[in-house]
């Protein structure tokens, strides 16, 4: 077998180590986006200077609020049966 013959055999690179190092980076990578966006949502909190649980609810309840004013939410509470 010449030299030729062996390395068209042989893959240029360990697919299961790419596969492994793959994995790693897409893992770093997520944990990294999802710090970025904590990061951001912390300093929009800070700039109204609203804590975080603050800052979130106020944002559902303006978006509860634009919906049920235009028309979007027709019986936003139940009616009691008396």
């Amino acid at each position: 077998m010449t030299s030729a013959e062996y390395h068209a055999q042989q893959p240029y690179f360990d697919q299961e180590k790419f596969e492994m190092e793959t994995a790693l980076y897409l893992k770093v990578f997520q944990r990294f986006n999802m710090l970025r966006i904590r990061m951001k949502i912390s300093y929009m909190a800070l700039c109204k200077q609203l804590t975080v649980k603050e800052f979130l609810l106020e944002g559902i309840l303006s978006s509860y609020n634009k919906l049920n004013i235009g028309g979007y939410i027709r019986n936003p509470w139940p009616k009691a049966d008396d």
